[in-house]
């Protein structure tokens, strides 16, 4: 989620975000926050839908889980990649 007053200072991921062909992206995150908690943030503060999002940090794409469980660490920089088509849910 994004920082909120109730996360603690150690709890905070400095993020950069790469839009691959735009600009970047600079947010305070919560690392207990969820990756789809993340592409939501990210949808409402640039308007790409959570769907047309796909993530990657470190050459793996974040499909799942935690930032922490995925190893996201601070002051990290992730590479948003956008979707012609909006993904089907499945």
């Amino acid at each position: 989620a994004l920082r909120d007053t109730l996360t603690k200072p150690e709890d905070i991921v400095k993020l950069v975000i790469t839009i691959l062909g735009e600009d970047s992206l600079s947010l305070d995150f919560d690392s207990a926050g969820t990756v789809e908690d993340l592409k939501k943030a990210i949808e409402r503060l640039k308007g790409i839908s959570a769907q047309q999002q796909k993530l990657i940090f470190r050459g793996k794409k974040l499909e799942s889980g935690t930032l922490q469980q995925n190893k996201v660490t601070k002051k990290a920089t992730l590479l948003l990649m956008k979707n012609s088509e909006p993904q089907e849910e499945k």
